[in-house]
């Protein structure tokens, strides 16, 4: 099934249409059918909405760059392929990183500076298997 914008969003709080086309524009998402420019909306499969919503949690915390980072990796890890990224044998649950500030920068040398942050990946799989 594939879902406009507008349909992603009534089923997401704090998303909205131009939160959507701005990760695609940045090339954070790929819509599977793109506006013709007619007035047809982009077209996202499921895949699509877990990515929304998982830079939608990363949103504030993160860098763009660390959010594009992190996105792949959590991508390679939870496919099905062979293509694991070296020393992980399992996937990616949660993100949980303590070493760095809201824009990415590494701030281990300051405990101070740090703030502790986790996205449970698995939690977010599951929300959009039960509501797309």
């Amino acid at each position: 099934m594939l879902y406009t914008p507008g349909e992603i969003c009534k089923k997401l709080d704090g998303v909205n249409s131009r939160t959507i086309a701005d990760m695609a524009e940045k090339g954070l998402i790929v819509p599977v059918k793109d506006s013709d420019g007619g007035g047809t909306s982009r077209l996202y499969d499921k895949e699509g909405v877990f990515k929304i919503v998982l830079l939608s949690a990363m949103r504030g915390t993160f860098s763009l760059k660390t959010q594009a980072n992190f996105l792949q990796i959590i991508l390679k890890e939870t496919s099905l392929s062979e293509d694991r990224i070296p020393g992980h044998d399992v996937p990616i649950t949660e993100i949980e990183t303590e070493y760095f500030d809201a824009t990415g920068k590494d701030v281990s040398r300051d405990p101070k500076s740090y703030v502790k942050h986790t996205i449970d990946v698995s939690a977010i799989r599951k929300f959009v298997d039960q509501n797309f």
